[in-house]
């Protein structure tokens, strides 16, 4: 009676192995790297509604105009944002109030290393000559930035560049030195990164100037109908 021999099992090589792991590693690089936009998309739609992106705004505002911010609580619905009110103190040398902000971010830009922002606005904004300018304020500055607790391998594709389709404000209202516009329509025009000017039409409202012709109890006032600026 034969015994029959099993074949002998072949032992894996250690060069096979290692040639497996390299592809695998070399699949998931490849892998997040493709997905990175959307991972990041999906971490910046959740942060923005967070009171820590509210409170890092004002931090941001604050640092980058020299003045004291304060905004309200952020309202989102789907892409659109609403803010009840917005002020700002003594921003080198102005004060700034908004009340009904609201705008809309386009989060699939995001993916092309944009911040898109359209429908932009406010109801009532009014900019006047600080009463309490000072030539140096010391402003609290955040610990760090947003994209902190981003893995350092998807910061790259936070988004540097920022475009806004244009900002109309129903009433918008101007004071300093005796120069005063009020209830005027202003409509700003598109602004992209890099850009040094705005076009700005106005209509309607009135201004009032600091000149008395002779004789006159009150400053001229002339009524607005349409008025471009740049």
């Amino acid at each position: 009676m034969h015994r029959r021999t099993r074949p002998a099992r072949r032992k894996s090589s250690p060069l096979r192995w290692l040639g497996w792991l390299a592809a695998l590693i070399v699949i998931a690089a490849v892998t997040l790297n493709l997905l990175a936009p959307t991972l990041v998309t999906h971490f910046i739609r959740a942060y923005v509604q967070k009171e820590a992106f509210r409170q890092k705004a004002e931090e941001w505002i604050a640092a980058k105009t020299g003045g004291r911010s304060r905004i309200d609580a952020l309202t989102w619905n789907d892409d659109n944002a609403q803010v009840s009110e917005l002020l700002l103190e003594n921003a080198h040398g102005w004060d700034v109030e908004a009340v009904g902000l609201h705008a809309a971010l386009d989060f699939g830009a995001i993916r092309t290393g944009v911040w898109s922002i359209h429908s932009a606005g406010a109801d009532e904004f009014t900019l006047r000559r600080s009463a309490s300018a000072m030539s140096h304020l010391e402003t609290p500055l955040g610990s760090g930035d947003a994209v902190d607790s981003i893995p350092s391998f998807l910061r790259r594709h936070i988004p540097t560049k920022t475009d806004i389709s244009g900002f109309d404000v129903r009433s918008f209202n101007f004071e300093q030195a005796g120069w005063k516009m009020a209830d005027t329509n202003a409509k700003a025009g598109a602004w992209e990164s890099g850009k040094t000017s705005v076009p700005v039409k106005l209509s309607g409202g009135t201004l009032q100037t600091p000149f008395k012709a002779p004789e006159q109890a009150e400053a001229i006032k002339l009524d607005l109908v349409n008025c471009a600026v740049r």
